[in-house]
Parts: structure tokens; C-alpha cells; sequence
């Protein structure tokens, strides 16, 4: 640990950011109301200097202010934020790289389009001037690295937790610095993610945590990659764990759940996405971050399971009412039930069950811990599970094992996964490199295309797997069908998953370089249906 704080060239006695006091010229960042200021914003154009602010309003916990309750003091979030940018800028940025960052971002998302400012880049330009460590700029390297310098230096508690039974439990003091590294990256981009959003003014639809964990999730991608360590896994495992523990102490309880579509599994995303959000951001050096997150545990469980209402609202139905048809509540009730077949989806449900039964047979069932972590995985960043597209890439082996299209689209998530990785592995058994990799992984931008180029074309069909295809179905109509799935691998973006790999895990697969080669894995997956 570092014993000096170095202004300039002098040194002076080292103090903790948690213990040091801000002279006013120290102010760098302030807060005022729901928005929080740079002071020393720069305009590259004097004439029109921009406002020095940052929106907080887009989400209510990032715009919270200190509140004082008789001797209590709860410290809101803009404050923990500015009093450690404002020590960071002090004693490690003294070229303050990151006002300059925070000057040109604040530029482009105020430009209302002048510059023709995407979402796309600007995602970009946080990634490439805070996130990531390879930055090609001296001072935008040095900036990075000394994020990690200021961790470094103001760890003093030690944080480590075995776990004999379960080594992914446990946790070292370089597990913990990495999450202290993560929640300062965050306290740097959170200001500018938030003003980015209240500026676009993004409807409703468009959800702000998952805006917020899509972009967080590039800084775990970094990390990852960088230290070696998945920290999300860890804290999925660490997640699961309890929240397991808390089913078979509290089964009842559970079982009353299904009410609210929950389960162990939902319950641990739901928990890891309010740790990234709520929970790292609001990290201190001088307290026990691991035991922050156990509490962050055990009060989702309080308030989602253990201690909530279980009441019931019975909504009446009148048979005397009538409409100018002479129909009642009850009667249009009824005529809706009718038009459900209740014996075919009994039949439908009892089917879907016996074939995944054969199928978990056959090709073996994942473990637990595996479907979880895909789960986890291709929804990570605000992702949908299942994608049409991806979906049918999985279920078309198994078609001739359902025999019925309504059956397959009647399972779960757990079963799509079972199919998911059962499909990627016989995929690999068969030599294949590419398609198993798209199909197991997570989508990340799907592009509609119809058709691939001419001369790719003509490569294509040159190839041994078009001829057999071709020869085997002589389908004008399937050929099509073909060509546009081809397009649209080779037009969109796949993360790579791998359970047993974590290393490569946030990779994307690159599927420009040997488009003839994804083809012909594509007509041998075609030909093995």
C-alpha cells in the first residue's frame, strides 16, 4: 500500500479516500438537484460553452441525495459518486485525463445529431477512453492504469473467504480489488450514461436498467479478459448458492412462488443484475464489500420471498349484465373457455415432457450449474433468452423427436437449454468449429438479410455440401430458405458461451473471415436433420 500522497511533486502523509476531507478548490465535480457538475468542463468552443451538467433523473437511485435522520447520515449516491472522482482527479489523474473525457462526451451526446452521434458510438467512446486497457494514447493509458493504482493503494482490509466444498465460493483479496476496480469504472461512466439517456429521451420501452447492464457488462468482458477472473460467474455461483439454501429451508415458501412465474433461477438473476446496479456502484474501501453483497442476498430473498403477502383479488362475473348482443360477462367467459381444447394441451404437455425425457437419454443431461450459467449468459447485457431465429436453429434436429411443431414450442426455458447445448455438442462431435459457437452462444445483433453476394454465391454452390443438399431435396423453395439463413449468420453478431472454456467467453465470433466454412458447416448441420 502506497504510505504518500504525491501532488505535484511533493509528497504529503497518505490519506484513504474514505477518510479524506475535499478543500473547496478540490471540487472538480459537485452536485446540485438531480444533476451533477464538472467544474472544470472545457469547451472547445468558448463562444458556445456548454453547461457544465450531467442529468441524473433516468434512474431514481443514481439521483439520490444525503439524507440525514436524526443522528443517522445515509450518504446518497451523487455524493459517494463525486467525493471519489474528485479524489481520483486530486491524487492520480493530475493531468485530469478524464475531465478532457468527460469535455468531449459531453459535446457529442449534447450535439442533437450535428455529428451524426449513435447510441453505437458512443458505447464505443466509453469502452475505448475508460474501460478498456489497451488504449493506444499514452495518457489514455496511463488514465486507465491508474484506476487500479488508486484500488491498490487504498485496499487495507482483507477480504478473503474459503470455501473447501465449493472453490468458486471463495473469494481472495485480488478478486475483491478487481470489484473495487469495477465500481470506480462505473462512478466514471454512470454520469455519462445517464445524462446520455435523459438526452435522447428514450421511450419507456426501452428499459434503463437493461441499458445501464448492457453497457456494465463490457467493463466485466474487460476485466475478465485483462485478469483471467469471470467475476460474474463467481457472483452467480456465490448468488445461487443462498438463494438454493433459503428453497430447502424454506420449500413451502417456494412452492407458493409459481404464482409469480419465480424460481431459483430467476431469483438469482434478478439478484446479480441489482448487485451490478445498485450494490458494486456504492463499494467503499472501508468496509467488507463480500459481506455488502451477502446482505444484498438475503434482503432480495426478505422481499421477493420470505416476507411478502400471499393475497388473492376475485374479480366477479355477471350473468345479468348484458350487452346490446344480449351476452353476459359469463357467457363471453364461457365461449372463451370453449375455444380451448383442454384435452389436446394436456396431450401437448404430456408429449413435450416424454420426448425431452428420450432426448435428456440420449444425448445426456447438463448439470445444474451448466443451464444455469447459459441462462445467465445469453440474457447478460439485457438479451432475450430466446431469439426466432436462434430457436429454430436449435429445435430443428430434434423435430423428428417432437413430431409436432405446437409441442416444441410449448418448452421451457431449462428444456431449450438442454436442446441448446446438446445440439452444439453433437455439432462439435462432427467436427464442426463455427456453427456449434452461433448456435450455443449469445445473439448480440441480429441483421435480416435475404441473400448473400453473387460471388459468394458462386463459391457456395461450387461446394461439396450445396451439391449433396441439392441433390437430396432438389427444393427451389428450401434453397432459399438456406441462403437467407446463411446471410444472416454471416450478417450478425454472436458472443462466444462456453461453460467449460470461461476464458473465451465474451469473444466475438468472427463469421466475415471463412464465410465458405460456416456455409458448409451449415449444409452438413442441413443434411444431419
Amino acid at each position: 500500500m502506497n504510505t504518500d500522497n504525491e501532488i505535484g511533486n511533493v509528497k504529503q502523509p497518505f490519506i484513504r479516500v474514505d477518510e479524506w476531507k475535499p478543500a473547496p478548490e478540490d471540487m472538480v465535480f459537485s452536485s446540485a438537484g438531480e444533476v451533477i457538475i464538472c467544474n472544470k468542463l472545457i469547451s472547445p468552443d468558448m463562444a458556445n460553452k456548454q453547461f457544465p451538467f450531467f442529468v441524473m433523473k433516468p434512474k431514481k437511485g443514481y439521483a439520490s441525495s444525503t439524507r440525514v435522520k436524526g443522528d443517522t447520515v445515509k450518504l446518497g449516491f451523487k455524493d459517494h459518486c463525486i467525493h471519489y472522482l474528485n479524489y481520483f482527479e486530486k491524487f492520480y489523474d493530475t493531468e485530469q485525463i478524464l475531465v478532457g473525457i468527460y469535455s468531449y462526451l459531453k459535446v457529442m451526446i449534447d450535439s442533437d445529431d450535428q455529428y451524426g452521434y449513435t447510441e453505437e458510438n458512443f458505447v464505443n467512446d466509453l469502452e475505448r477512453y475508460i474501460i478498456r486497457y489497451d488504449n493506444p494514447k499514452e495518457e489514455v493509458f496511463r488514465f486507465r492504469n491508474n484506476i487500479r493504482k488508486m484500488v491498490d493503494d487504498n485496499y487495507y482490509i482483507t477480504q478473503t473467504y474459503t470455501n473447501i466444498k465449493n472453490p468458486c465460493l471463495a473469494y481472495t483479496d485480488e478478486h475483491v480489488k478487481v470489484l473495487m476496480e469495477v465500481s470506480i469504472i462505473q462512478l466514471m461512466l454512470i454520469p455519462l450514461i445517464s445524462h446520455f439517456y435523459w438526452k435522447r429521451r428514450y421511450p419507456k420501452t426501452v428499459n434503463v436498467n437493461k441499458f445501464f447492464l448492457s453497457i456494465f457488462s463490457r467493463i466485466f468482458n474487460v476485466v475478465n479478459q485483462h485478469y483471467g477472473i469471470d467475476i460474474v460467474s463467481k457472483l452467480y455461483e456465490t448468488v445461487l448458492t443462498n438463494v438454493n439454501k433459503n428453497v430447502l429451508s424454506n420449500s413451502k415458501l417456494w412452492e407458493m412462488q409459481n404464482i409469480r412465474s419465480r424460481d431459483n433461477t430467476t431469483q438469482t438473476i434478478q439478484t446479480i443484475e441489482n448487485i451490478i446496479l445498485q450494490i458494486i456502484p456504492k463499494y467503499t474501501f472501508d468496509k467488507n464489500i463480500i459481506n455488502f453483497n451477502y446482505i444484498m442476498i438475503e434482503s432480495e430473498l426478505d422481499h421477493k420471498v420470505r416476507l411478502i403477502d400471499y393475497g388473492y383479488k376475485l374479480s366477479s362475473i355477471s350473468s345479468s349484465d348484458r350487452d346490446e348482443d344480449s351476452n353476459s360477462q359469463a357467457d363471453k367467459f364461457e365461449a372463451h373457455m370453449d375455444k380451448i381444447d383442454e384435452s389436446l394441451v394436456i396431450q401437448t404437455k404430456v408429449n413435450c415432457e416424454e420426448t425431452m425425457n428420450r432426448i435428456r437419454k440420449e444425448f445426456g443431461t447438463p448439470s445444474e450449474a451448466e443451464i444455469n450459467y447459459y441462462i445467465w449468459m445469453l440474457q447478460y447485457g439485457g438479451k432475450a433468452i430466446k431469439n426466432s431465429f436462434q430457436f429454430n436453429l436449435v429445435t430443428y434436429p430434434f423435430m423428428k423427436w417432437f413430431k409436432d411443431l405446437q409441442t416444441v414450442k410449448m418448452i421451457g426455458i431449462i428444456d431449450y437449454i438442454t436442446l441448446m447445448i446438446a445440439c452444439k455438442n453433437c455439432l462439435l462431435s462432427n467436427g464442426q468449429t463455427f456453427l456449434p459457437y452461433i448456435i450455443g452462444g449469445r445473439v448480440d445483433k441480429l441483421v435480416s438479410r435475404k441473400s448473400v453476394n453473387k460471388r459468394l454465391m458462386e463459391r457456395i454452390k461450387d461446394s461439396e455440401g450445396y451439391i449433396k443438399v441439392s441433390e437430396k431435396y432438389n427444393n427451389k423453395k428450401l434453397e432459399d430458405v438456406i441462403f437467407k439463413t446463411i446471410s444472416q449468420i454471416l450478417s450478425s453478431t454472436f458472443v462466444n458461451i462456453d461453460y467449460y472454456n470461461k476464458e473465451y467467453n465474451g469473444i466475438i465470433i468472427n463469421t466475415t473471415v471463412v464465410p465458405e466454412r460456416i456455409a458448409e458447416e451449415y449444409f452438413q448441420y442441413i443434411l444431419l436433420i
